[in-house]
């Protein structure tokens, strides 16, 4: 899963994507530096949103930029809906029943800490979702809301995991291996 992500090198064969897919990667166990808060964990995974987010601060904080590279960030922030970046972030984890959102992450349990990565890769926006045991952690609530949200989205899924209940009602096709 983490090579199809892109996040683990391979030693042979090649992946391809088109050009312009996004993908949003769930890991079985994420983790988070535990001295983050809840929104700042939504905001230090990098992303490209929230790399755009940081340019744009940096400009922001350092006047000697050049009037043209405020301007073209300030085009992007438009483009990428980057404004409300926030906001979608604390509505996707209300969703999921994270309202502190200054928590720390230590304070968190497993399965809050699986809700807050779900949320990082939903507030993506991303056109193929890939879950590595998406249902580890969740409780039944938190289990019925991905259901029912990975049903009414359009973006293609790939997932790995040994909830048989899930998978039946989730997908379409199923591959086992």
């Amino acid at each position: 899963m983490s090579i199809i992500a892109g996040k683990e090198g391979y030693e042979e064969g090649e992946i391809i994507f088109r050009r312009d897919l996004k993908i949003g990667y769930l890991e079985q166990s994420p983790s988070y530096p535990d001295d983050l808060t809840v929104i700042e964990a939504c905001f230090s995974h990098g992303n490209d949103i929230t790399n755009l987010i940081k340019r744009y601060e940096n400009c922001i904080e350092n006047p000697s930029e050049s009037k043209d590279r405020i301007e073209d960030l300030l085009k992007l922030m438009d483009h990428h809906k980057a404004w409300d970046y926030e906001r979608r972030t604390k509505q996707i984890l209300s969703q999921l029943k994270i309202k502190d959102f200054n928590q720390k992450i230590s304070q968190l349990s497993g399965g809050q800490i699986k809700r807050v990565a779900l949320a990082n890769v939903l507030i993506t926006e991303p056109d193929m979702l890939i879950l590595d045991e998406p249902t580890n952690h969740l409780d039944l609530d938190m289990i019925e809301w991905l259901e029912n949200y990975l049903r009414r989205t359009t973006m293609s899924v790939l997932m790995v995991t040994h909830d048989r209940y899930f998978l039946d009602r989730i997908c379409s096709s199923i591959i086992e291996m």
